[in-house]
Parts: C-alpha cells; structure tokens; sequence
C-alpha cells in the first residue's frame, strides 16, 4: 500500500430541498369526497400533484393530504384505501417539516416522520386519531379503519429523512457519542495548538432523545460533516437526497475523488450542486451508486432505505472500512489511549507515529509510552504497529508518568497514521489523527467544588493530579478530612499545601484510601506537618519510612537538581488505626469507616449514611475509557470479592440509608447506586459462567477481564483485570479444510485458568455469599480474604493474621449464631447464592429463591439448603438462634 497523509474530509452546510418525492410509487390523494361517510378516492402515480410553498401560503393551519386543498384538522374520516398515503402540515403559510407526527394506534394506522399514513391492518370500524406538532400548536384527524381483505397492498421503500440516514450510517461504523465515553479534552488546531474557542458538536435542531441525536452528533464530532456555528441546522426530518448522501458516505468511508469524469453525458446532470459533484462522480465512478435510470442521475431525488443499505454492503465488500479512533482526532490530553476501530470483521489495523511541536529540546528523542506501545519524540515516522482488537496492545501516549521530564508545562502533539487490511480485499483509506499530550507543572492541581456546606451536608472539594488520580476535602462545622493525598511528592507544593492555604476554615486530618503512590502522594506532608494520618488497622504503613524531595524548576533527567531532602517513619500518636465501623464526626456529618480490600489491602472508604455520600478511592474502579479499561482487583479471590461487597451494600442501606454519591480515585465525575449494582454485576458474571464471561484487556497483549457495561454507551460501566491470557489459535474446517484463526483463553504453560480468580468452581459452586436478616442480628466470623493465597497466614507482629475483616459472613463457614430478642417467635432472612446459576435453594425444607424473603420460627435453626449448577453438590448452612 502507497501510504500517503491526507487531510481529513468534511463537509459544509448547504441548502437543502425539503418535502421532497412524497408517498408510495408517487401515489396520492387528488379528491376528497363529502358526505356523512367520506372517502378517500385513489388516482394513478402519474397525476400525482404535490402542494407547493406558494400553495401552502394560501392555506389555514392544519393538515392536508400532499396535492389537496381541504383541511382535515378536527375532521372524522372513513379509511377506504390501502396505499400509503403523504399527508402534510401548514402553520402559517408554511409545510412543516421539523414538527412530529403521532398515531395513537400504530398497529391498525401508522404515520411515519414525514407524515406518511397506512393503514396497516384490515381491522375495521376502529377510530385512530393521527396528530402532528410543532411547538406550541397541535392539529388532529381522526380515521375510522374500513374492513379489508388483509393489510395494506404494498410495502414501497420510500425516501429516508435526513436522521434516519445517519443513523444506519453511524450504526454501521459503530460511532461512540462523546457524553458517552467521557472525552473531557481540548479542542486543537491541526498545528497542535490550543483552540479559543471549541469546536461546534450540536446542531440548532437536532437535540432532545430522539434516536438520530447521537449519530448525528457523533459524526460531528468525528469531522464526517461539519457546522460552522450553533446556529446551524441539519434537518434530520427533511428527506436526504442522493447528492447529500453521496457526500456523507464519500467522507465516512474517507474515499479519494477519481480522475475521470463519469456523470458528464447523464441528462440531469446539470441539476448536480458543484458541492456534490465529486462526491457523486466517485461514487458512480466506482460502480457503487447507480442513476434511477440509465441516463439518469436524480440528484435531487430522496434516496431510499434500500439505497442506502445497498451502498454501504457494496462499500463494505469491496474496501476494508476506514479507521476511526476515540478519542477524536484534534483533542488535548494529560493521557490519551486511543482505540482504532473499523467496521470490517477480522480486518487487521496498521498505524504508526511521529511527534511535532515538542515543547522543550530535552524531550527529543525520548520515548513516551503509559502501559501499551507509545511515541519516540522526533518528527520522523516510527515503525508501523499491527493492532489485532482483543490481542494487540494498545498505543498510549501520557505524560503523567514521567517524572524526568523538564518540571515546567511541557507537552508535544502526536500524529499517528493508520489503515486497515484484510486477506481478499483491498486496503482502507488512510486515516490521519493528531492529539496533544499536554502535562502541566506538577504541583498544579485540577479543583471541582462538589457541594456547598450546610447545616446537615459538608463542604465538598476534588482534586486531580496528573495521574488523573482523585482526592477529596471533606469539611464539617468542625473540623475537616483529606481523603487521600495525590502525587507529587517530590515538589515544593503538596495537596496539604494547597488545601490548608486556600480551602480549609477548619482543622483537618488526612485519612488514606489505599496505599498507592498516586493517592499516598502527600501523606508524607500531612505527617511532616504534624496532621493526624489515619490508615487502616493490620495492613497500614505503620512504621513505614517516608520521605520527601524538593526539586529545582530547572530539574531534568540531565539536571536532577534536588534542592532538599527529608526522611522520617510513620510512628508515633499522630498515627492513627482505623477498622471497620469506626467513625469520624466532622460537626455536622459523619463518616463511617468501610474496608473492602482486593485492589489493596489497605483500602478504607469513607461513607455517610446521613447525606449518602461515598468515598471509595480506587476500588470501585474506573469509567474514563482513555485512562483506562480496568482496575485490578487481584489481592483476593473474586467470589469472596462478591460477598464482602453484598454485605457492605447492606451496610450501606442499613436503617433506611442508600448511596446516593458515589466518588472513586478515578472517574472523571461522581456516579449513583446503579454503579454499586454494575460492579458487583461484573463479578457476578465471572461466578456464573466462569471463562465464558471474559473479553480482551486493552491493556496488554491478550490480557484479559470480565466486564458489565457497555464504555460507549453509559458511564455506569466497570472491568476487573483478571489472571489469564487470551490468544490466537489457528485451526482448519472439518469439511473444507479452509484454515481459520479463532480467539481462546491460553489455559498452558505458565498462564492460569480463569476459574483461579474464583475460589468455588463455577459448576459445583453451592455457596451463599450472602444472608440478610431483617430482624435479628448475625454474629459473624472473622472473614480471612485471603484464602485461596499463599499468604492467608500471614501475621502482624502483635500475632494478628493479618488479612482479616472481622464480624462479617463468611462463605465458607457453614454454621453461624444469629441473636434475637427475648421472646421473638419469628425472623425474616434474606439469602443470596453466590451462583445465579444454581439448580435449586430450600430453607428449612421449604422452596425458597435466592434474593427472596422467607419467615421461619425462631424455635429450631434454620437450614439453608443449595443445589449447585451441576445438580450434584450441595451445601447446607445451619443458623442458631439465640437471645
């Protein structure tokens, strides 16, 4: 393939025709006969007469049949056709096309967006009222349906508006809606240079959920059309015409013009706008559009569903499908993860890099990669990368990493090339997209005020670092909390800097999620300083050495000037440990201590049952698809994972409570409890089905995970990074002994099965990971979660074991206490199956379902009885009451 860079296309608003080739064949409606039972006479497609705008200026506001002049508005009809039939609206001397047709039962008279009725059932005698509106005014005609034979004599393709065609079109390419996938970037000039003003994503009147808002955006925001200002309108109910579409299509598959003129001798071929005519004459030029006739182009013409569907499969046969990216070309990032993306199943993407407006010389010929393959810092093109989706890393360009970069703002643009290919096709176009990485001073920090302070709720800050890491400062009427600290440590400014000179009016201490360096960062100050640190019992870093650096702004991995130096232990009263259910009163609120370990075992959340509101640092994972794809959770088998987790979202709910904030180390913006449900999801589906519930990690060369959510349409989206790998195999048919490459889970050699994240097998799993009494109180064990590890043992130097949450169920210990009061004769339980998939759940020998109260007598124990999967092994847990 001759690779050559191509500037991206786009297209620009033109005037569209609207109200174009109306009803089916040309069939319409020309009379409309009086009497006490009106009838609709049909004529021949070629007396088809439309109403005209200059006709429409004489006429009231109402409805009308194309071609008629009798206003129907608030008029009863009798249905006696069976053809489709364009009816239209006038308000004020002008046909509408913008406002919305309803039927108020489509199943017997449908009415389509551009007011297109039929009668779609022979059902007769049924009343159906057909309405349009367009603001503030509303016109109706009611249709009685006639008796007929069956349903309506002819289905006809006819023209598609304008939103229909982008949705099929976006449909296709799989474009992501960028409020979808949480692009918070800045807009850039092809130079890299930062844009004033952002770039226009929405049209005047495309908005509301109507089903072509997000492709129509999304292909704005993917430079396949274009806007010059808000103001601009797209006219997604007017009917797409066949220049239009050629010129949407030429700049979504991103294809060249051709040399030779191939539209001269039609005979319309004066009715072409200069605007469309290359986009056309490629598309002819190729054979993969047609006139209407031979001799014919219709540029004018609607173009039709079938059209439509036609060229694209023709497109998609002949041309491995462009690459497109996300983030969008143009944007500027701390961090940038780009996926390439082509619509072409098992097509191959090639792409490589090249740098161009590096900040600083002593950046040139560095090589900047954030976990997958990165850049080289020079304006010559690297080599070319083959990327296979769900076994090839992923590039990564980031800043945020790289501590021995010049301390001052630096950034640089990258520029990367990529195309497509696939065995028996011909390549792609060549795609073109530019970021900037752009890292600020390091002891800059990004600041969201979350909430204003009240009577009853805390002041609310958030921090970010470069890492794109989250902290929080949390303030009461009395006192405050830093909720983890952030990088960097090695500046003359630290979090505890900024936030005792400019946000606390009160005392604070810092409080430590987890023991990461990119939320640890400024514990070292907040202790230098003499704050109260709290971290968590048995596996804090009590005792632990720190240490502090303050670099020169002239400080380079040539010229590693470190101004000064301090070192010191965490020891002393000033440190405090936490467990679960502590709390902390701030004044006017207070937080209660949580541990949920596995992405560290140190991890302590912060929540408030009074406001909701939860602060979770990383464990909860992360939904920024460019930082990344997953978190691991790895310190803990996923199963019991599960059942810490179910028995804190009891917590959580306890005496009427609910999360209704939640804030983690990493999302770019706070989530609710539908997040809490998405994340245990996630696990779930890793406990029901085991190695079918995995997909590829994006992070690494045939990594893998379990994920619930799709990232490209909600925010409420997670992954787990689980152990395993997955590769490519290669095999030959049965009966054609063609060769073919299939992806599996790698279960040899070094790479562990992916039922080692569980510690129950998934088929003879009868484990509860769950029991919920609603009036009576478990007495729980001490939960080792790291059973399962070679490290379940460990201990503290007090003797301790060291990976123990205590009072918790545990799974798989079967028999428990449950305290009740004096005299109580019954209790409520709730129990949960760790496994949706078990065959069957009794309690005390009564059919019970998983997740389902059932009352029992206090007078025995109760018996909670699991068939696993596999209709085989079972496990009984017994219950003992007691005052």
């Amino acid at each position: 393939m001759n690779i050559q860079t191509k500037e991206p296309h786009g297209i620009t608003r033109r005037t569209f025709l609207k109200g174009l080739a109306a009803g089916a064949a040309g069939i319409s409606i020309a009379s409309i006969m009086p009497g006490n039972v009106i009838s609709a006479a049909m004529v021949a497609a070629d007396d088809v007469v439309h109403t005209t705008d200059s006709d429409a200026k004489k006429l009231k506001d109402g409805i009308y049949i194309d071609g008629n002049k009798t206003n129907m508005s608030g008029s009863h009809y009798r249905l006696e056709f069976i053809q489709p039939v364009k009816l239209i609206a006038v308000i004020g001397g002008v046909i509408q096309t913008e406002g919305t047709w309803r039927s108020e039962n489509k199943h017997l008279v449908s009415v389509d967006p551009d007011g297109t009725i039929i009668m779609r059932d022979g059902v007769g005698g049924y009343d159906v009222a057909v309405s349009f509106t367009e603001g503030n005014s509303v016109h109706k005609v009611t249709f009685t349906t006639s008796q007929t034979a069956g349903a309506y004599a002819i289905e006809v393709d006819r023209p598609i508006n304008r939103g229909a065609f982008m949705i099929r079109l976006a449909n296709y390419f799989g474009w992501p809606h960028y409020n979808a996938v949480m692009d918070d970037g800045t807009d850039i000039d092809e130079k890299g240079n930062i844009l004033k003003k952002e770039r226009v994503r929405n049209f005047y009147d495309v908005t509301g959920n109507s089903d072509y808002v997000k492709a129509i955006e999304s292909a704005l925001d993917m430079g396949v059309i274009s806007a010059a200002s808000i103001d601009d309108k797209f006219y997604p109910m007017s009917v797409m015409t066949r220049e239009d579409a050629a010129v949407i299509i030429c700049s979504a598959f991103k294809l060249e013009p051709v040399d030779t003129d191939y539209l001269s001798l039609f005979s319309d071929v004066k009715q072409v706008s200069k605007e469309a005519y290359s986009a056309l004459n490629t598309l002819f030029g190729m054979n993969i559009m047609r006139g209407r006739t031979n001799d014919s182009i219709n540029p004018l013409d609607g173009i039709t569903d079938t059209e439509e569907r036609i060229i694209i499969e023709t497109l998609s046969k002949k041309i491995v499908s462009p690459v497109w990216s996300m983030p969008v070309s143009l944007r500027k990032f701390v961090r940038c993860r780009p996926e390439w993306f082509t619509p072409t199943e098992g097509a191959t993407v090639h792409w490589r890099t090249r740098a161009f407006n590096i900040s600083h010389k002593e950046l040139l010929g560095l090589f900047i990669q954030d976990r997958g393959v990165g850049v080289t810092l020079e304006e010559n093109w690297g080599p070319w990368y083959d990327y296979v989706p769900g076994f090839s890393t992923d590039p990564m360009f980031g800043l945020n990493n790289n501590k021995d970069l010049p301390y001052d703002n630096i950034y640089f643009c990258v520029e990367v090339e990529a195309y497509a290919t696939k065995d028996g096709m011909k390549d792609s176009p060549l795609s073109r997209f530019i970021w900037r990485i752009d890292r600020p001073a390091w002891h800059d920090f990004a600041i969201d005020k979350l909430h204003e302070g009240s009577a009853n709720f805390p002041t609310v800050y958030r921090f970010f670092d470069n890492f794109q890491a989250a902290a929080f400062y949390i303030e009461g009427s009395k006192m405050g909390i830093l909720y983890d600290g952030l990088v960097p440590t090695n500046t003359s400014t630290s979090l505890v800097d900024v936030v005792k000179a400019k946000y606390a009016t009160k005392p604070f201490i810092f409080v430590l999620g987890h023991n990461h360096p990119d939320h640890k960062g400024a514990m070292a100050s907040a202790y230098d300083m003499g704050l109260d640190v709290y971290i968590c019992d048995r596996v804090g870093p009590i005792d632990g050495e720190w240490s502090i650096d303050v670099y020169g702004k002239d400080y380079t991995s040539a010229n590693k000037n470190i101004i000064s130096s301090r070192s010191g232990t965490y020891t002393g009263s000033k440190m405090h440990l936490m467990k679960e259910g502590d709390t902390l009163d701030l004044g006017n609120v207070t937080f209660e201590m949580m541990r949920l370990p596995g992405h560290c075992d140190d991890q302590m959340m912060l929540y408030s049952k009074d406001t909701g509101l939860l602060f979770s640092s990383d464990i909860y994972g992360v939904n920024r698809y460019w930082v990344a794809d997953q978190f691991g959770a790895r310190g803990i088998k996923l199963d019991l994972l599960l059942s810490l987790h179910q028995q804190l979202f009891d917590k959580y709910n306890e005496g009427g409570g609910s999360v209704k904030e939640l804030y983690t180390g990493h999302n770019r913006i706070g989530v609710g409890s539908d997040y809490l449900m998405v994340w245990e999801q996630c696990i779930q589906k890793l406990v029901n089905f085991g190695q079918e519930s995995i997909s590829d990690d994006r992070r690494g060369d045939g990594a893998v995970m379990v994920m619930d959510g799709n990232s490209y349409d909600t925010l409420n989206w997670t992954a787990f990074a689980i152990s395993g790998k997955q590769v490519i195999s290669d095999y030959s048919g049965k009966y054609d002994k063609q060769g073919f490459s299939r992806l599996e889970v790698d279960n040899t050699g070094e790479n562990p099965l992916i039922e080692s994240n569980l510690l129950y097998d998934i088929k003879s799993n009868a484990q509860l990971s769950n029991v919920y009494f609603k009036d009576a109180k478990l007495v729980g064990h001490d939960f080792n979660y790291k059973t399962g590890f070679d490290t379940v043992n460990d201990k503290l130097p007090d003797g301790r074991l060291k990976y123990i949450i205590e009072n918790k169920f545990v799974p798989y210990e079967y028999k428990y206490d449950v305290k009740i009061a004096l005299g109580q004769t019954s209790v409520t339980l709730t129990p949960i199956a760790m496994s949706d998939m078990i065959s069957g759940m009794s309690v005390n020998g009564k059919k019970a379902s998983s997740r389902c109260p059932i009352t029992v007598s206090t007078s025995k124990p109760a018996e909670i009885r699991i068939v696993a999967p596999d209709g085989k092994s079972v496990q009984q847990y017994t219950f003992n009451f007691t005052v």
